[in-house]
């Protein structure tokens, strides 16, 4: 169970990246911090604490105010913020933070972690086929074989972004608190916002969305 709802929440994650920039995404991806707050009081229960508490208001903060800052667009090319893909990043921050509050829950000390992201990852091969070949069907989106170039990215980001990053938050994940684990994720929030305006050139942020994301 716990697999498959992290496997959904890094589908939706990835819908969402067609409709909103990398930056904001990443922003509000850190709204994760605040589920995890809410899941670890309901589930583990974790004592409350004001520092933490603080900590959650301030970051909810920050990703509202970035949400109301649109990203001036650079290139024609570059996706454009909409409230769909906003909605999309959040949900699927939500899956993520009780994804990630179950495993430390019920895990158990003897854990077998490449096991877990193997079945995992198992899990999610077996259900892509069908899953592109009912939105092709469907007409969301026509299915064909990607160039070599998209290919080649495909694969460094599934080894990359996916594979090994989720194996090293999950191992952060079995040694610390679930809330400490996603804050740290907030570290990508810098290097996001600079490859999308630096290096990709699509968009321009404003004091204001910097603002917000300096709270997140």
């Amino acid at each position: 169970t716990i697999g498959l709802l992290w496997a959904t929440s890094q589908l939706v994650y990835n819908v969402s990246l067609s409709h909103t920039s990398v930056a904001t995404n990443t922003v509000l991806s850190s709204t994760s911090t605040v589920f995890t707050f809410v899941f670890s009081l309901m589930i583990c229960r974790e004592p409350f604490r004001w520092l933490s508490f603080a900590s959650a208001v301030l970051s909810f903060a920050g990703c509202a105010i970035v949400a109301m800052s649109a990203p001036q667009t650079l290139d024609k090319s570059a996706v454009v913020n909409s409230n769909l893909g906003d909605a999309l990043t959040v949900l699927a921050a939500a899956m993520f933070a009780l994804g990630s509050v179950l495993l430390r829950k019920f895990a158990p000390e003897d854990l077998d972690l490449s096991a877990y992201m193997g079945t995992t990852g198992l899990l999610a091969a077996c259900a892509a086929p069908a899953l592109l070949f009912g939105a092709h069907v469907a007409g969301v989106e026509s299915w064909e074989a990607p160039p070599q170039r998209v290919l080649a990215a495909l694969t460094l980001n599934a080894a990359l972004g996916c594979a090994l990053a989720n194996y090293l938050y999950n191992s952060a994940l079995l040694l610390l608190s679930p809330l400490v684990s996603n804050i740290c994720l907030s570290l990508s929030i810098p290097i996001s916002a600079i490859l999308d305006e630096v290096v990709l050139g699509q968009h321009r942020f404003s004091a204001l969305w910097v603002l917000g994301a300096s709270t997140v």
